[in-house]
């Protein structure tokens, strides 16, 4: 692509052709979502670009070079399925992949940031995966906590006691989130005379519109929000959300990750518990 103006001209021309195809369809919450996942998408490229537009050829072609390298090291998914002496072992890779590639750039400022970089990367998701590591299992007791509702009530996983517990973690500006959210008032209303709680918020920053939501578009549940991403979010390695878990009568994990209200797979585990 040329020049910026060449390329925002572009990504404006690609925005349009998805809003026309989005205007074909009648489910406003889903076009919602969509909209917002694709300006996101498109401010991120349009930003990337301008950053490029400075940089010295050799600059330039390293970054090229190291967006296509990156894209053997998947560092979220194998939070999950590697152990972590492998996952130790990969990033020891990546960081001597990365730094092999700078050898041929000219720029030594763009080196020792690129260089700052890498080791941030690298030490942000060894945090991760000890996180991880350290989250409850199935079984085990679960880690408490506390927060208030939007009237500054607060409640606490251990009032619940008796009953399974479902958890939503979400935000208002979280495209999926929202998209869940017929899903789970459904479920809610299947389950509304059994032993089983549903803990909605977690909220990550407090405002009106969170508030209008609760109210408005009457979520239902026990509404909470945190401020910012809080203890919870550190405790169950929470890096994405929606993010949903379920625990038992007694507090305990039955699941840091369960599955989505939308989910086939949520009834049957909620039934084999309660």
């Amino acid at each position: 692509m040329g020049t910026q103006n060449e390329y925002v001209a572009y990504l404006d021309g690609y925005r349009d052709s998805i809003m026309s195809d989005l205007n074909t369809f009648d489910d406003s919450l889903f076009m919602s979502t969509e909209i917002e996942d694709m300006n996101n998408m498109l401010d991120y490229y349009a930003k990337r670009q301008e950053s490029l537009v400075d940089l010295s050829p050799s600059s330039r072609k390293y970054r090229w070079e190291a967006d296509k390298a990156s894209m053997n090291y998947n560092f979220y998914v194998e939070l999950i399925s590697m152990s972590s002496l492998e996952y130790d072992s990969m990033l020891s890779n990546y960081a001597a992949e990365m730094n092999s590639l700078l050898a041929t750039v000219d720029d030594t400022a763009f080196v020792s940031k690129t260089k700052k970089g890498i080791s941030s990367t690298v030490k942000a998701w060894k945090e991760r995966k000890q996180a991880k590591e350290n989250v409850p299992k199935p079984g085990e007791m679960a880690i408490g906590f506390t927060y208030p509702n939007k009237d500054s009530v607060e409640f606490s996983l251990a009032d619940f006691s008796g009953k399974l517990v479902y958890v939503d973690v979400w935000a208002t500006w979280c495209g999926p989130c929202k998209a869940e959210i017929p899903s789970l008032q459904k479920l809610e209303g299947e389950y509304h005379d059994k032993k089983i709680t549903f803990l909605r918020g977690f909220w990550v920053k407090i405002d009106k519109t969170w508030v209008d939501m609760v109210i408005n578009d009457q979520l239902g549940g026990v509404q909470l929000w945190a401020d910012g991403w809080s203890q919870i979010t550190k405790d169950y390695a929470i890096f994405g959300i929606p993010r949903f878990m379920l625990f038992d009568q007694d507090g305990k994990v039955i699941s840091t990750d369960a599955p989505r209200p939308s989910s086939a797979e949520i009834r049957p585990l909620i039934e084999e518990y309660i």
